[in-house]
């Protein structure tokens, strides 16, 4: 058995329903979450390829820019 997200609560309590392919991006921001609050410069991309009828989210850390003189 998976874990699957199926459903999201707010919290004034709104039950939000949640399709397989916005759950499998969910997921990959809630495995990030501590490095996403934490993070104080640069960016984090999250990047989703859809091909051959699956979602592949992926998210990565881009470094803060540096100027080179």
């Amino acid at each position: 058995m998976t874990e699957r997200i199926a459903s999201l609560i707010t919290e004034d309590g709104i039950w939000l329903p949640v399709k397989k392919r916005t759950a499998a991006v969910i997921r990959e921001v809630y495995v990030l979450q501590d490095k996403i609050e934490s993070c104080k410069k640069g960016s984090i991309e999250i990047i989703i390829d859809f091909k051959d009828g699956t979602v592949k989210p992926t998210v990565r850390e881009v470094g803060e820019p540096r100027r080179i003189e």
